[in-house]
């Protein structure tokens, strides 16, 4: 019993608060408090009318039909009732479309008349302040249900969030959905502080962080944004900003500060004084970079979900990603009634997908279907920059043309560090701290500078972080979304030229995979067979320039080392491809010994491919070479190839010559070439029926191993 007394005296409480909270607007307060009662059992309507009150004065009206809703089947199944009358009146109220001042909506002309228990509490308070100038988007907003919620957690964890991500990543959309989902949590409201449009003066010569009188130049310029967006009226016995702080000191709300990246040094300098002295203030803000200030909760923004396109892709799950959604929706902005079919499903989704998810991109290429089809668009994604263009008239300038919105991320940074972005473009797919070193080492830079170099570029958003898995001794790897890294190719050119930083770059794989290209015979080959997986772009892409320009040795000595890479890839064709495009240049003739190991390469996949004919051929220009210079162990693996191409070819007298020259040689030079050579001698035997006689040496090649601990 004296439970029953306890929680009806704290329902009396409870009702009296939630009624003083609504008479006051202080509809975060509502809501916070309504819940809580929910919480508790028992169907509170007094509570659930609360909430409909408090979302419909927040402007969200769906959530407030939506807890009535919630109300009715509750009551029906737990006590099988309608709601009160009161209750009821109330959703009608709203679903007619009153407002809060008591004027009529559109549905009727006169409200209808309050009962006695309407007018003791009161449903609707005094007409509402207002508690938002976020802005109105005029285009849908697409995805990111989970983005929006793991930023909302964040805000609700810590007083700073800062949404980062590289240009036309979507930033602001995010940020303007967040901060109004999260207005009615705030007492005071949200309010929006556009950034953009500001620009620096210029600075003093010689600034540096002690000194301080551009930083405070450009806080009072941001300040007075501020200012401005919260109608803070300025008194001329007080300084701006003083009475900034004067005016958040005792208000409860989120202040979202768009685009702080080219003021970041100031944003941070003003962020820092206003949380210090106004402590219910939160502060969301965007920026390519984040603020650096204690207690900043900096969360990277990705591109938007992108179909999958390994296997035969399903039209379902292309036309689900988000990356499509967003082509479609805006497609049909010029294209009315545009719906794509299941043969134009695979284009746009490879279109999304050579944009890296930038939504900024997608809505450029998706403007271009009224004068392209998109199999044209995708065809000509290869000149993106000239052909993404033509973004909205009302759009800031960076936001019209893919290139503006990188251009404005590039500006912003250092001289160093524009010179080791555009020297990183040179990079295929991902790349290594070691290989950032050894490539981009110059007067420019040294070394032992690029790794803080790099850290600045990742903080920018420019360059994206891929750790290595776990449980492996692989490092660390960086990569640029393609989009940027084309940029930065463009820059390349027109700066230090391509040409140099592609000698350096194949200089420098080609002295890795010579290196490495042994070890994967050894015991530690998984090892290196996920270095060479990690750097197969930069090694395809070295062939690729080398043949561009008839720089045969690099393409011979590289392909000429990964024979056996592409054999346990099952590549075995498309290292055939790159070994012969090598070796058809023009210059290869002036490299016999790269070109001989070339014609290794060439000869022993041709061989698993069942072209013994060429095999042939190719493997006895290797050994005509070979037999003239010192590389006994390349000698080696003409000889172990050839017998390959004799066994294929049913020649075994001249299988069992070729693999005991080749024996020979190897017992002399390498115990890896030896087991690998009586592994294939086995091989023969297998083909020639004779069992007993390869498991024997099958045997022998793996005691070889296992004695030299290899």
């Amino acid at each position: 019993m004296e439970r029953v007394r306890l929680y009806a005296l704290y329902e009396a409480q409870v009702a009296r608060l939630l009624e003083s909270l609504q008479s006051e607007g202080r509809w975060a307060e509502v809501l916070d408090w309504g819940m809580r009662w929910i919480a508790m059992g028992q169907m509170p309507e007094p509570a659930y009318r609360a909430l409909m009150s408090a979302y419909a004065n927040t402007g969200d009206l769906s959530k407030a039909m939506a807890t009535y809703e919630r109300l009715t089947q509750g009551l029906q199944k737990e006590l099988g009732v309608k709601p009160s009358e009161q209750t009821q009146a109330l959703y009608k109220r709203l679903k007619a479309g009153w407002k809060t001042d008591g004027q009529t909506g559109p549905a009727q002309g006169t409200p209808p008349p309050k009962s006695r228990q309407e007018t003791a509490t009161p449903t609707f308070p005094l007409p509402r302040v207002r508690r938002s100038n976020l802005p109105r988007p005029l285009t849908s907003f697409i995805g990111r249900e989970k983005e929006i919620q793991q930023v909302e957690e964040l805000v609700t964890r810590a007083r700073l969030v800062t949404i980062t991500g590289s240009g036309g990543v979507g930033k602001t959309r995010l940020a303007i959905q967040v901060a109004g989902t999260l207005t009615p949590q705030f007492k005071d409201g949200a309010w929006w502080v556009e950034l953009a449009s500001l620009f620096k003066t210029a600075p003093s010569p010689n600034r540096n962080p002690s000194h301080q009188q551009d930083l405070q130049i450009e806080v009072e310029l941001i300040t007075q944004a501020v200012a401005k967006a919260l109608r803070i009226p300025e008194d001329p016995g007080l300084p701006l900003l003083e009475g900034v702080v004067e005016y958040l000191r005792e208000r409860q709300l989120l202040l979202a500060l768009d685009n702080c990246e080219h003021l970041i040094e100031d944003c941070a300098a003003l962020v820092e004084r206003l949380l210090g002295d106004c402590p219910e203030l939160t502060i969301l803000a965007t920026s390519r970079e984040p603020l650096g200030v204690p207690g900043e909760k900096a969360w990277l923004l990705p591109s938007l979900s992108l179909p999958g396109m390994e296997h035969t892709p399903d039209t379902r799950d292309i036309f689900q990603s988000e990356a499509v959604s967003l082509f479609v929706e805006r497609a049909a902005d010029v294209l009315p009634g545009y719906q794509p079919g299941e043969a134009e499903a695979p284009t746009i989704a490879q279109i999304c997908l050579q944009l890296d998810g930038i939504p900024l991109a997608i809505e450029l290429a998706a403007a271009r279907m009224s004068l392209l089809s998109a199999q044209e668009i995708a065809a000509r994604l290869d000149r993106r920059f000239s052909l993404l263009t033509g973004g909205q008239r009302t759009a800031m300038p960076r936001h019209q043309t893919l290139r503006a919105a990188i251009e404005w991320s590039y500006d912003m940074l250092g001289e160093a560090e524009q010179v080791l972005f555009r020297r990183l473009s040179i990079f295929a797919g991902s790349f290594s701290l070691e290989g950032a070193e050894a490539i981009c080492d110059s007067q420019e830079i040294r070394g032992d500078e690029v790794l803080s170099l790099l850290g600045r570029l990742v903080d920018k958003s420019l360059l994206n972080v891929e750790p290595a898995p776990q449980a492996t001794n692989l490092p660390t790897r960086y990569r640029f979304l393609d989009t940027i890294c084309s940029f930065g190719r463009l820059k390349l050119d027109g700066a230090e030229g391509i040409r140099w930083m592609r000698d350096q770059h194949a200089d420098y794989y080609v002295r890795l995979v010579e290196a490495a290209a042994p070890k994967l015979l050894l015991q530690d080959q998984v090892i290196w067979y996920k270095l060479f997986q990690a750097e197969y772009d930069n090694l395809r892409a070295v062939v690729e320039w080398s043949t561009e320009s008839d720089q045969a040795e690099s393409a011979l000595r590289l392909v000429g080392s990964l024979w056996w890479f592409w054999w346990s890839q099952s590549s075995s064709r498309e290292g055939c491809d790159l070994a012969l495009k090598a070796l058809a240049l023009p210059s290869a003739v002036l490299f016999p010994h790269a070109r001989a190991r070339a014609l290794n390469t060439a000869g022993f996949l041709l061989c698993l491919l069942g072209d013994t004919k060429a095999a042939r051929l190719s493997l006895e220009e290797a050994l005509s070479i070979l037999r003239t210079s010192d590389d006994k162990a390349s000698l080696a693996w003409s000889l172990q190839f050839l017998g390959l191409v004799f066994a294929y070819d049913k020649e075994y007298d001249l299988a069992d010559a070729a693999f005991n020259e080749g024996l020979a040689l190897t017992r002399k030079l390498m115990v890896v070439n030896a087991s690998s050579l009586l592994f294939f001698a086995g091989d023969v035997d297998l083909l020639k029926g004779d069992i007993s006689r390869a498991k024997k040496i099958y045997e022998e090649s793996a005691n070889f191993l296992l004695e030299k601990g290899s």
